[in-house]
Protein backbone atom coordinates (compact mmCIF):
# COMPACT_ATOMS: atom_id res chain seq x y z
CA UNK A 1 0.00 0.00 0.00
CA UNK A 2 1.38 3.46 -1.26
CA UNK A 3 1.86 6.16 1.37
CA UNK A 4 -0.18 9.31 -0.38
CA UNK A 5 3.26 11.53 0.22
CA UNK A 6 5.21 9.15 -1.98
CA UNK A 7 8.15 9.61 -3.69
CA UNK A 8 9.82 11.58 -0.61
CA UNK A 9 12.87 12.46 0.04
CA UNK A 10 14.83 10.38 2.68
CA UNK A 11 14.34 12.89 5.27
CA UNK A 12 11.15 13.70 4.65
CA UNK A 13 10.10 9.75 4.72
CA UNK A 14 12.03 9.03 8.15
CA UNK A 15 9.87 11.98 10.11
CA UNK A 16 6.92 10.86 8.37
CA UNK A 17 7.89 6.92 10.04
CA UNK A 18 7.54 8.57 13.54
CA UNK A 19 4.15 8.65 12.92
CA UNK A 20 2.80 6.03 10.18
CA UNK A 21 3.54 2.50 10.32
CA UNK A 22 6.32 1.93 7.24
CA UNK A 23 8.51 -1.25 7.42
CA UNK A 24 8.22 -4.71 8.89
CA UNK A 25 6.67 -7.45 6.71
CA UNK A 26 3.56 -7.16 7.92
CA UNK A 27 0.30 -6.34 6.52
CA UNK A 28 0.09 -2.14 5.84
CA UNK A 29 -2.69 -0.52 6.46
CA UNK A 30 -3.84 2.31 4.24
CA UNK A 31 -2.06 5.68 5.31
CA UNK A 32 -4.75 8.22 6.15
CA UNK A 33 -3.59 11.77 4.60
CA UNK A 34 -4.39 12.94 8.28
CA UNK A 35 -1.57 10.84 9.57
CA UNK A 36 0.77 13.03 7.76
CA UNK A 37 -0.18 15.68 6.94
CA UNK A 38 -1.30 17.01 10.56
CA UNK A 39 2.51 15.78 12.03
CA UNK A 40 4.47 18.24 8.46
CA UNK A 41 1.93 21.20 9.60
CA UNK A 42 3.32 20.74 13.45
CA UNK A 43 6.84 20.24 12.32
CA UNK A 44 6.52 23.72 10.64
CA UNK A 45 4.58 25.41 13.41
CA UNK A 46 7.65 24.61 15.12
CA UNK A 47 10.36 25.78 12.70
CA UNK A 48 8.42 29.04 12.74
CA UNK A 49 8.00 29.44 16.64
CA UNK A 50 12.10 28.35 16.82
CA UNK A 51 12.84 31.06 14.08
CA UNK A 52 10.38 33.59 16.05
CA UNK A 53 12.33 32.95 18.96
CA UNK A 54 15.55 33.42 17.38
CA UNK A 55 14.53 37.08 15.92
CA UNK A 56 13.11 38.36 19.17
CA UNK A 57 16.24 37.74 20.96
CA UNK A 58 18.23 39.07 18.38
CA UNK A 59 16.29 42.57 18.34
CA UNK A 60 16.03 42.32 21.74
CA UNK A 61 20.68 42.13 22.27
CA UNK A 62 21.06 45.62 21.57
CA UNK A 63 25.24 46.63 21.37
CA UNK A 64 26.96 44.63 23.65
CA UNK A 65 23.65 42.45 24.95
CA UNK A 66 25.25 39.34 23.24
CA UNK A 67 27.90 39.25 26.80
CA UNK A 68 27.64 36.23 29.17
CA UNK A 69 24.93 34.24 26.64
CA UNK A 70 27.52 31.62 25.56
CA UNK A 71 25.95 29.29 27.64
CA UNK A 72 22.01 29.58 26.22
CA UNK A 73 23.73 30.02 22.78
CA UNK A 74 25.78 26.54 23.30
CA UNK A 75 22.35 25.22 24.64
CA UNK A 76 20.15 26.18 22.05
CA UNK A 77 22.84 25.09 19.48
CA UNK A 78 23.28 21.52 20.82
CA UNK A 79 19.25 21.30 21.05
CA UNK A 80 18.53 22.24 17.76
CA UNK A 81 21.75 21.10 16.02
CA UNK A 82 21.12 17.12 17.70
CA UNK A 83 18.46 16.62 16.17
CA UNK A 84 19.48 17.35 12.43
CA UNK A 85 22.32 15.54 12.43
CA UNK A 86 20.81 12.81 13.12
CA UNK A 87 18.56 12.75 10.52
CA UNK A 88 20.75 13.75 8.13
CA UNK A 89 23.04 10.93 9.16
CA UNK A 90 19.85 7.86 9.51
CA UNK A 91 19.17 9.75 6.11
CA UNK A 92 22.70 9.28 4.63
CA UNK A 93 22.49 5.86 5.72
CA UNK A 94 18.72 5.04 4.45
CA UNK A 95 20.06 6.84 0.90
CA UNK A 96 22.61 4.63 0.50
CA UNK A 97 21.06 1.29 0.71
CA UNK A 98 20.82 0.47 4.17
CA UNK A 99 17.24 -0.63 5.70
CA UNK A 100 16.30 2.32 7.42
CA UNK A 101 13.20 2.04 10.23
CA UNK A 102 12.29 5.07 12.09
CA UNK A 103 13.19 3.25 15.28
CA UNK A 104 16.80 4.61 14.99
CA UNK A 105 15.53 8.11 16.65
CA UNK A 106 13.64 7.12 19.25
CA UNK A 107 17.16 7.51 21.28
CA UNK A 108 16.30 11.40 20.61
CA UNK A 109 12.61 11.65 21.19
CA UNK A 110 13.02 13.48 24.05
CA UNK A 111 15.61 16.20 22.76
CA UNK A 112 12.88 16.39 19.47
CA UNK A 113 9.92 17.10 22.07
CA UNK A 114 11.99 19.49 24.27
CA UNK A 115 12.91 21.58 20.95
CA UNK A 116 9.26 21.34 19.90
CA UNK A 117 8.03 22.59 23.13
CA UNK A 118 10.51 25.22 22.65
CA UNK A 119 8.89 26.11 19.44
CA UNK A 120 5.46 25.87 20.14
CA UNK A 121 5.60 28.06 23.01
CA UNK A 122 7.37 30.46 20.53
CA UNK A 123 4.57 31.09 18.56
CA UNK A 124 2.01 34.13 18.86
CA UNK A 125 -0.51 33.55 21.60
CA UNK A 126 1.74 30.55 22.94
CA UNK A 127 1.41 32.48 26.52
CA UNK A 128 -1.84 29.95 27.72
CA UNK A 129 -0.41 26.90 26.69
CA UNK A 130 -2.73 26.40 23.88
CA UNK A 131 -0.45 25.36 21.05
CA UNK A 132 0.74 22.39 23.05
CA UNK A 133 -2.50 21.49 24.19
CA UNK A 134 -4.15 21.18 20.45
CA UNK A 135 -0.75 19.36 19.33
CA UNK A 136 -1.02 16.70 22.20
CA UNK A 137 -4.49 16.11 21.71
CA UNK A 138 -4.44 15.59 18.17
CA UNK A 139 -1.47 13.47 18.27
CA UNK A 140 -3.06 11.56 20.39
CA UNK A 141 -6.65 11.21 18.50
CA UNK A 142 -4.26 10.64 15.39
CA UNK A 143 -2.59 7.39 17.51
CA UNK A 144 -6.12 5.69 18.39
CA UNK A 145 -6.66 6.37 15.02
CA UNK A 146 -3.58 5.06 13.58
CA UNK A 147 -3.29 1.89 15.93
CA UNK A 148 -7.06 0.93 14.69
CA UNK A 149 -6.32 0.96 11.64
CA UNK A 150 -3.62 -1.66 12.24
CA UNK A 151 -5.21 -3.84 14.24
CA UNK A 152 -7.98 -4.05 11.35
CA UNK A 153 -5.41 -4.60 8.74
CA UNK A 154 -3.89 -7.52 10.94
CA UNK A 155 -6.89 -8.91 12.42
CA UNK A 156 -9.27 -8.44 9.51
CA UNK A 157 -11.89 -6.82 12.25
CA UNK A 158 -12.03 -2.97 12.65
CA UNK A 159 -12.43 -2.13 16.54
CA UNK A 160 -15.66 -1.38 17.75
CA UNK A 161 -14.92 0.97 20.23
CA UNK A 162 -11.25 2.13 22.91
CA UNK A 163 -12.08 -0.98 24.74
CA UNK A 164 -12.23 -2.93 22.10
CA UNK A 165 -9.16 -1.84 20.87
CA UNK A 166 -7.25 -2.34 24.14
CA UNK A 167 -8.17 -5.86 23.51
CA UNK A 168 -7.35 -6.18 20.36
CA UNK A 169 -3.70 -4.50 21.30
CA UNK A 170 -3.29 -6.25 24.72
CA UNK A 171 -3.76 -9.69 22.40
CA UNK A 172 -1.04 -8.40 19.96
CA UNK A 173 1.23 -7.94 22.44
CA UNK A 174 0.47 -11.43 24.44
CA UNK A 175 1.08 -13.00 20.99
CA UNK A 176 4.43 -11.17 20.76
CA UNK A 177 5.55 -12.85 24.21
CA UNK A 178 5.17 -9.41 26.13
CA UNK A 179 3.70 -10.81 29.52
CA UNK A 180 1.45 -9.41 31.06
CA UNK A 181 0.26 -7.48 28.36
CA UNK A 182 -2.45 -5.74 30.59
CA UNK A 183 0.59 -4.34 33.08
CA UNK A 184 2.49 -2.44 30.59
CA UNK A 185 -0.80 -1.06 28.94
CA UNK A 186 -1.76 0.01 32.56
CA UNK A 187 1.79 1.39 33.26
CA UNK A 188 1.67 3.34 29.64
CA UNK A 189 -1.91 4.72 30.87
CA UNK A 190 -0.94 6.20 34.14
CA UNK A 191 1.76 7.75 32.58
CA UNK A 192 -0.51 9.45 30.08
CA UNK A 193 -3.01 10.37 32.49
CA UNK A 194 -0.34 11.96 34.36
CA UNK A 195 0.71 13.61 31.79
CA UNK A 196 -2.55 15.23 30.64
CA UNK A 197 -3.09 16.34 34.32
CA UNK A 198 -0.09 18.32 34.31
CA UNK A 199 -1.19 19.74 31.12
CA UNK A 200 -4.34 20.64 32.33
CA UNK A 201 -3.15 22.30 35.49
CA UNK A 202 -0.12 24.41 33.27
CA UNK A 203 -3.30 25.78 30.92
CA UNK A 204 -5.67 26.44 34.58
CA UNK A 205 -2.66 28.34 36.01
CA UNK A 206 -2.03 29.80 32.39
CA UNK A 207 -5.28 31.57 32.24
CA UNK A 208 -5.52 32.49 36.17
CA UNK A 209 -2.26 34.61 35.39
CA UNK A 210 -3.85 36.08 32.13
CA UNK A 211 -7.02 36.60 33.73
CA UNK A 212 -5.29 38.61 36.70
CA UNK A 213 -3.17 40.40 34.25
CA UNK A 214 -6.20 41.67 31.96
CA UNK A 215 -7.61 42.83 35.47
CA UNK A 216 -4.45 45.24 35.61
CA UNK A 217 -3.62 43.55 39.65
CA UNK A 218 -2.52 46.81 41.27
CA UNK A 219 0.51 47.10 43.92
CA UNK A 220 -2.21 45.90 46.70
CA UNK A 221 -3.32 43.23 44.69
CA UNK A 222 -0.62 40.85 44.68
CA UNK A 223 -0.68 38.24 41.74
CA UNK A 224 -1.85 35.00 43.93
CA UNK A 225 -2.10 31.51 41.80
CA UNK A 226 -3.68 29.19 43.75
CA UNK A 227 -1.24 26.04 44.55
CA UNK A 228 1.94 28.31 43.62
CA UNK A 229 3.59 29.71 46.88
CA UNK A 230 4.16 33.60 47.30
CA UNK A 231 6.30 35.23 48.60
CA UNK A 232 5.53 37.08 52.08
CA UNK A 233 4.05 40.94 52.08
CA UNK A 234 6.53 43.19 52.70
CA UNK A 235 6.37 44.67 56.28
CA UNK A 236 5.56 48.45 56.54
CA UNK A 237 8.43 51.44 57.13
CA UNK A 238 7.28 52.96 60.17
CA UNK A 239 9.35 56.21 60.38
CA UNK A 240 9.89 58.32 63.57
CA UNK A 241 11.11 61.51 64.75
CA UNK A 242 12.50 62.83 67.62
Amino acid sequence: MRSPCSPRPPTLRLYDGLWVWTRFSLRRPPTLAALVAVPRVVGLLVVAGLGAVAARRLRGAGPGGGSGRGPAVAAWALAVAWPVAVFAMVAFYDGNGGHTHPRYLFPGLAVLAVVAALGLDGLPGARLGLWIAAVTLAQLGLTGVAWAGFVTASRSRRPSDPVDLLGAVAGMLDAAGAHPPWLLLGLAGATLLAALALLALALALGLVRSDRAAGGAGPGDPDEVPGVPQPPPAAPRVSSRA
